[in-house]
């Protein structure tokens, strides 16, 4: 069997691990064989054991390279590598989710007339196999929707901020000192992260390339230590949640029952539900934090390609008509401002909570209304609230 030369695009922890896995996989007699990575000049100690290129182009133009995996940082030196690899003809394999966002649908298209692979395994939840899945269990069923907890840095912080009554910011200084954050975790918190991935598995489940810098994503901050206290007495716990159906995507933070799949994932697990008309809701969990995931994601593309898997393919899902529902949010006020809710027309209480902190009285309100998201969110930034207020969706099946 011929064995697929790897070349290797990056100077992260993450490449000198594939790397490794992939000369074991050798060893043990699979089809595959570590030809050359090629990283920056001030990074070479961490690779000295390992064969190194001078340049990028030297592993893409090489005859006995067959599959670059780009784990370039950034956007547009990716995207030029991935490119010019596909335009070589080579099968390429990534882990950059924020280059594919921007520039997914041109790879893509390259890659289909050059019948060859552009594989993201590891782009959404690191070694749990959700794309694959998507492409090949799904095919020929109508996918209905995603949902899932996606960034493990979140997830991670809401457990610190459940368990050790701290900050966020405080939680979000643990992440990073333990290595489950950079150190601007912005895009974690901000749901850009969550965005980005939810938005590479809605065109694998739906067809449709999407414009992520158009859509919005909703942040964790804003929340206090009194939100987690609320809704651990009302049974739940909090989650950024990224949603997909085949007409939109969403990322804003989003109440679980507290007995539930998704509201038990918690630490650096992330989840994922993808529900289907033939095969109802299936759950699928994971470490996503780790740089051993990531790094063994992008070994299974790379050993399904020497395998001779075919590419995957992306299929346009026939329409069906929106319904509207009505929508469940969680509204936590100050008791002065209880009354504004309580008197809502619009607004229908379906529980309530409240808390007393160095005599302040908090009240969580569970409501459900027709009103759109952001036509409550105008309402209450414009209702006269006299205190501040923190808003969030309630999950629904």
């Amino acid at each position: 069997m011929k064995k697929f030369g790897i070349g290797i695009l990056g100077d992260s922890k993450i490449v000198k691990l594939l790397a490794e896995q992939i000369q074991h996989r050798e060893d043990q007699g699979d089809p595959v064989h570590f030809v050359a990575l090629a990283a920056s000049s001030d990074k070479a100690d961490m690779f000295n054991h390992l064969n190194m290129a001078l340049e990028a182009d030297e592993i893409i133009e090489s005859d006995t390279v067959d599959i670059v995996v780009v784990c370039t940082e950034g956007v547009m030196n990716a995207y030029d590598q991935a490119r010019k690899a596909l335009e070589f003809g080579k099968h390429v394999v990534t882990n950059n989710m924020t280059m594919l966002a921007a520039h997914g649908e041109k790879l893509w298209r390259l890659a289909e007339d050059k019948n060859v692979h552009l594989r993201f395994e590891a782009c959404a939840m690191g070694s749990v196999p959700v794309f694959e899945n998507i492409f090949t269990h799904f095919k020929g069923q109508d996918i209905q929707r995603l949902y899932g907890t996606l960034n493990a840095t979140c997830n991670f912080a809401l457990m610190r901020m459940k368990d050790k009554g701290e900050k966020l910011t405080d939680a979000l200084s643990d992440a990073i000192e333990l290595g489950y954050a950079e150190k601007d975790p912005n895009v974690d918190i901000s749901g850009k992260d969550s965005l980005f991935k939810m938005a590479l598995l809605h065109t694998s489940a739906f067809g449709e390339w999407l414009n992520v810098g158009q859509k919005p994503s909703d942040s964790l901050e804003g929340l206090e230590p009194v939100d987690i206290q609320l809704c651990q007495k009302l049974a739940m716990n909090i989650k950024l949640l990224a949603q997909s159906n085949e007409h939109d995507i969403s990322v804003a933070p989003t109440l679980f029952e507290e007995y539930t799949q998704m509201g038990n994932t918690t630490g650096t697990l992330t989840g994922l539900v993808i529900e289907s008309t033939e095969s109802g809701p299936i759950f699928f969990c994971g470490h996503a934090a780790d740089y051993d995931s990531i790094a063994s994601a992008m070994l299974s593309d790379s050993m399904k390609i020497a395998f001779g898997h075919k590419p995957w393919k992306i299929t346009k899902q026939k329409p069906t008509a929106s319904r509207e529902k009505m929508g469940a949010y969680y509204i936590r006020v100050m008791e002065p401002d209880s009354d504004k809710i309580l008197n809502a027309n619009h607004l229908h209480v379906l529980e309530s909570q409240n808390m007393e902190i160095q005599g302040q009285n908090y009240i969580a309100y569970i409501v459900e209304t027709g009103m759109p998201k952001n036509e409550l969110s105008n309402f209450l930034k414009h209702g006269h609230l006299s205190h501040s207020y923190y808003l969030m969706n309630v999950f629904k099946d």
